[in-house]
C-alpha cells in the first residue's frame, strides 16, 4: 500500500509542475494582451484626433488663472529635454528591477474616461459657468493645464522641489518629494514630459465643495493626460512611423493624472492649484500588478 501510494505521488509530481509552469505562461500572455491592448487603443486616439497632438497656446484672456508663478517658470529651457532612447525591457536583457514602481502620491492610476463622470462633468461645467466663472470651457481649462503639467512635471524630474511653491499645495510637495527618493534615475527622467507629446487628454471628474460653517466654495478638477515619449519628434522626421513606433515601444508611453482646485467664495481672489497628481507607465503598472506578478 505505501509503495503503491508512493509510485502515485511520484507520477503526479511532474503533472503538477508542468500545470504551474502552464499557468505562468498564461499570466505572461495576459499581462503582453493588455498591453497590446492599451496601445491600440492609445493609437485609436492619436489617429483619430491629430488636434490634440499639437497643443497651442490659448489666448490670455481664455486661459485659466494659474498660480502667478507658472507664468514666470514657464520659461523652461525646452533644449535641456531629452528624447528618452527606447530601452528593452527588465527582464529580457537580465537587467535588475527597479526599487519600486513609478509612483509620487498616493492618488489612483486613472486612464480611460468614466460614462457617468463625463455626464456630471457637463452639468457641473455648466454651473461654473453660470455662478462662477463666465469664461470657464472645458477646453480652455485642459489648455492652462498643459502648460501646468509641462512646467512642474520638469521641476519635480529634475528635484527642484522648492521651485513648487505656489504651483503644488505644500502637503503634496512634501509627499511628492518623498516618494521621489525612492525612484531611480530611469523613472526621475521619464516624469518629466512635454505637452507635443500628448495625443489624447480629457476632464475625468468635476467636484464641487460646499462648506457650511464657514460658507468657502471649492471646485476640484481631476485631468487625464496620455502620451508617448518623443512622439513629436518621431512624428516630424517620419510621419508614417510613429504608429509603429507607439506598437512596439510601449515602455514610452505615459499618463498624467493632475487634480486642481480653486476656491470661489465670494469676495476671495484665487487661482488654480495641484494638490494631487501622479505620473505612471502603464506598462510597468500591469506588469507589477499581483495578477501578473510571478
Amino acid at each position: 500500500m505505501l509503495t503503491e501510494a508512493v509510485c502515485r505521488s511520484n507520477m503526479a509530481t511532474p503533472m503538477f509542475r508542468c500545470l504551474s509552469h502552464r499557468a505562468g505562461q498564461i499570466k505572461l500572455q495576459l499581462a503582453r494582451w493588455c498591453l497590446e491592448q492599451h496601445a491600440k487603443n492609445s493609437l485609436k486616439y492619436a489617429i483619430a484626433s491629430p488636434e490634440l497632438l499639437a497643443c497651442g497656446k490659448a489666448d490670455d484672456k481664455s486661459m485659466p488663472a494659474f498660480s502667478g508663478s507658472l507664468c514666470a517658470t514657464n520659461n523652461v529651457n525646452k533644449e535641456s529635454r531629452r528624447y528618452l532612447s527606447k530601452v528593452n525591457d527588465d527582464r529580457s536583457r537580465g537587467g535588475r528591477k527597479p526599487k519600486r514602481p513609478l509612483r509620487l502620491m498616493a492618488f489612483p492610476e486613472l486612464i480611460w474616461p468614466h460614462p457617468l463622470k463625463s455626464l456630471k462633468n457637463m452639468f457641473f461645467s455648466f454651473l461654473i459657468k453660470g455662478y462662477y466663472d463666465d469664461q470657464f470651457s472645458p477646453d480652455t481649462f485642459l489648455k492652462g493645464c498643459e502648460q501646468a503639467v509641462d512646467v512642474v512635471s520638469n521641476l519635480i524630474s529634475k528635484g527642484s522641489f522648492d521651485e513648487l511653491e505656489g504651483l503644488v499645495a505644500r502637503d503634496a510637495i512634501s509627499e511628492i518629494r518623498t516618494n521621489y527618493e525612492e525612484l531611480d534615475l530611469k523613472q526621475r527622467n521619464f516624469i518629466d514630459v512635454d505637452p507635443k507629446d500628448f495625443f489624447f487628454r480629457f476632464i475625468y471628474e468635476i467636484g464641487m465643495i460646499f462648506d457650511e460653517k464657514t460658507d468657502r466654495r471649492f471646485v476640484e478638477i481631476t485631468t487625464i493626460f496620455q502620451g508617448f515619449h518623443g512622439l513629436d519628434e518621431i512624428r516630424s522626421k517620419n510621419p508614417e512611423s510613429y504608429a509603429e513606433e507607439m506598437q512596439t515601444a510601449q515602455e514610452q508611453i505615459f499618463v498624467c493624472n493632475y487634480r486642481f482646485i480653486r476656491e470661489y467664495t465670494k469676495s476671495k481672489d484665487d487661482s488654480w492649484m495641484i494638490n494631487k497628481l501622479n505620473h505612471f507607465s502603464p506598462k510597468e503598472l500591469v506588469m507589477n500588478s499581483d495578477i501578473f506578478r510571478r
